[in-house]
């Protein structure tokens, strides 16, 4: 995905608080065998504002054309010339000028590489104090890895001997992917004067630097009072930049202190949260529109939390503390400009409304939930406090938006975008349906495979549970995604993102943008690769929180459910009455499984969510951790689409074909379509050794043509995972039965079809 190096003029903004001037600097850097000089004039007396020249070779001749150059005499040979309108610099050799380098410009530091969206996307820039070039890529700078023209050596024991005909010489290792320069007889690290467009980017999402360009601020006059608010341009979008100030019928001064209006804007129950709340020509922000901001907030920011990218940098306090007591590290950097305060909120008990202090910053969102940023958190969260059931118990702030401020979708609109083409293109949309027999099956939307055609049945894999996030981190990302396509032909990669437990990390609802952004990393790789993903709400006990649940999946139905590589799976493995996990069978935990009837209910309120936005499979969970598919039979959940598949899980070590496969059988033969979101080549708890009896389930799938997704993409100390604990691409026992007797099967080609 790496672009070539473009090979133009940049002329440098460097970018200082509010300056009014921009300082102009042409730079000449990073050669294949050296690394040219700098030429610098600003604008201003700043001297730290570029480069120096240090470590630099000079360039002897700067000509606007290649025919501008000079004679290739005697007397220049060696010389170094810059051909300004090509970006290149030239070689005086044997009476010649001969290419040498493509010309970079050249930042200080990674903080000042500037915002990588729009135009800059595929633009190198050479950063000094790291001694590298940086692409900007899928809306972040990545750092090139490896550089060119040298040699390449596997650890670092073996380099050879730095000795003086070596000086200056780089070599690349490959298991630190780092490049090291021999230099007074030791080998260096860090300091190559060349760099490749090809590098592998790097899987963490928080490890790219980035820069914000100056906020494009303007004002907006409120026609019915007069008012005139602050207003900013955050990546395609207009917001208001202070918090709406209309006196309504139901809203006060946050502290019901009337001083603290100016200050604040008024605070809102949701009674008053419709049409007519913000001035003409701006509306109350919907979900995707928050997402929208969010996420370019994210990408583009160079800071430790969206909450904090988003805080004014003055006026927040620590909970019930003076302004002399102000917390430094409550502040925000406010680099976009949304200057978000904290107005507090205030709350009805019983008849009785209680304000709280300005220690945190509450926002409606259009449906009736809302974003809060708190003093003590970097970033912003869905407070699970404000709810569509309880929403007109709290007085919140709000934040309009311009009308017609877009929605950005993903980078990619299709199946037809994929880098290649897979089991999307030759399927298309995958479909519930009945064969010949009256048994349910899977189909898809293409002409062949339609259901008076044939049967569709796809394998893959199944990452692990996301709240994990040292796995999440290593393995929720497209450089895996790419790599598991490649070599182990998966055709449908499963992402359970964890909503309601927490494993030290958080969960989704806990920690919004991190978790959103890893998924969104798989869920557009998948697409990228042509293949089928499932967005697997990871919960035991969604039915405890179906408010929550709406939310996930509306977000998440609008961002993707266009694409016809998404599958929505909303219960993985509901459990116990209680709790959601535990011995069922005990009085503790409810004295047994959750019911049908219980799970019907929650299924056919996120069902419509889904089916607002988009009509793609949904798979919907089953009594007894996905094992009783059969339970459905003749009470079928409601669908408008008619799209529903029924989940079953098993593993090997545990479960028999001839019992729990047999309520799989019994669900089809009653025309009911059953996916296979989750399965285990060891015991139920996800250990243990490869059972003999996999074979067995193996061939009762592709009898009944079941779709899969085998647990999990891990490098974990336990049976069931993909990788062993020393690194990834080493297969566990598990993940070689897997390679070997399952994802071998795929084709290995695709044909795209006709719908």
């Amino acid at each position: 995905m790496w672009q070539t190096i473009i090979q133009r003029f940049i002329v440098k903004m460097v970018y200082g608080m509010r300056s009014e001037m921009y300082r102009m600097a042409k730079i000449i850097t990073l050669g294949a065998t050296a690394v040219t000089a700098l030429f610098l004039a600003a604008c201003g007396s700043d001297s730290d504002s570029g480069t120096t020249a240090k470590d630099t070779e000079e360039v002897s001749v700067q000509a606007e054309t290649f025919d501008d150059l000079p004679n290739c005499s005697k007397s220049r040979e060696g010389d170094l010339a810059e051909v300004l309108d090509e970006r290149k610099a030239y070689r005086c050799q044997n009476g010649a000028w001969e290419f040498d380098h493509d010309v970079l410009d050249t930042v200080k530091t990674e903080d000042d590489l500037p915002a990588c969206i729009g135009k800059k996307e595929g633009l190198s820039l050479f950063v000094a104090s790291e001694h590298a070039a940086y692409t900007c890529d899928g809306k972040r700078w990545s750092k090139a890895k490896k550089a060119v023209d040298m040699q390449e050596y596997e650890t670092e024991e073996d380099l050879p001997n730095c000795s003086k005909n070596r000086e200056g010489e780089q070599a690349y290792v490959n298991d630190v992917k780092k490049v090291f320069v021999c230099s007074d007889g030791v080998w260096e690290e860090g300091k190559a004067s060349g760099s490749s467009s090809s590098a592998i980017p790097d899987a963490d999402p928080e490890s790219s630097a980035s820069k914000v360009l100056e906020p494009e601020e303007g004002t907006l006059t409120d026609s019915r009072d007069g008012r005139t608010y602050k207003t900013v341009v955050i990546g395609t979008q207009t917001w208001m930049a202070e918090n709406l100030n209309y006196s309504t019928l139901k809203s006060t001064c946050p502290l019901e202190n009337s001083s603290y209006c100016d200050k604040y804007g008024r605070i809102y129950q949701y009674a008053s949260v419709d049409g007519t709340l913000c001035p003409s020509g701006w509306h109350i922000p919907t979900l995707s529109e928050w997402q929208t901001m969010l996420d370019y907030v994210d990408m583009n920011n160079g800071y430790e939390g969206v909450g904090k990218s988003l805080k004014s940098s003055k006026g927040w306090y620590e909970a019930g503390t003076t302004v002399e007591k102000r917390i430094a590290v409550a502040a925000g950097k406010d680099p976009f400009g949304f200057s978000a305060l904290p107005a507090g909120s205030c709350w009805e008990y019983s008849g009785t409304w209680s304000c709280y202090s300005d220690d945190e910053a509450r926002f409606w969102i259009s449906n009736g939930q809302a974003y809060k940023i708190s003093f003590d958190n970097d970033q912003i969260e869905l407070d699970p406090d404000v709810g569509r059931t309880q929403y007109d118990y709290a007085r919140i702030s709000v934040r309009c938006i311009k009308d017609g401020s877009a929605v950005v979708a993903s980078s990619s609109s299709s199946s037809e975008n994929a880098s290649s083409v897979g089991p999307v293109s030759q399927y298309g949309q995958l479909q519930a349906g009945i064969n010949s027999k009256g048994e349910g099956r899977i189909y898809g939307s293409c002409k062949n495979w339609s259901a008076s055609g044939k049967e569709v049945q796809v394998r893959g894999l199944s990452l692990y549970w996301s709240i994990n996030l040292g796995q999440t981190k290593s393995f929720w990302n497209k450089t895996v995604i790419d790599y598991m396509v490649k070599n182990l032909k998966i055709e449908l990669i499963r992402a359970p993102m964890g909503v309601d437990e927490n494993f030290g990390d958080g969960n989704y609802f806990s920690n919004t943008m991190t978790y959103q952004q890893y998924l969104d990393q798989v869920v557009q790789a998948a697409i990228d690769n042509d293949i089928y993903v499932i967005i697997d709400y990871h919960s035991h006990k969604a039915n405890d929180n179906v408010t929550n649940a709406k939310l996930f999946f509306e977000t998440m139905a609008q961002k993707w459910g266009s694409y016809d590589n998404v599958i929505f799976e909303i219960f993985n493995e509901p459990a116990c009455l209680k709790n959601g996990s535990g011995d069922c069978s005990t009085s503790s935990y409810g004295g047994g499984f959750l019911p049908w009837s219980s799970i019907k209910t929650y299924a056919n309120q996120i069902i419509p969510v889904i089916r607002q936005y988009s009509d793609n499979l949904i798979i919907v969970g089953t009594p007894k951790w996905d094992q009783q598919p059969n339970a459905a039979i003749g009470e079928e959940v409601t669908d408008s689409e008619n799209n529903t598949a029924y989940a079953f899980h098993y593993y090997a070590g545990t479960h028999t074909v001839e019992e729990e496969g047999a309520n799989a059988e019994e669900a089809m033969q009653a025309g009911l379509s059953v996916f296979v979101s989750e399965w285990g080549t060891v015991n139920a708890e996800g250990d243990g050794k490869v059972a003999d009896a996999n074979g067995s389930w193996q061939t009762w799938m592709d009898e009944y043509k079941l779709s899969s997704a085998n647990w999990s993409v891990a490098s974990l100390s336990e049976g069931a995972s993909f990788f062993t604990t020393s690194g990834a691409w080493n297969y566990s026992q598990s993940g070689t039965w897997v390679k070997d007797n399952v994802l071998a099967n795929n084709p290995s080609s695709y044909t795209k079809c006709a719908k």
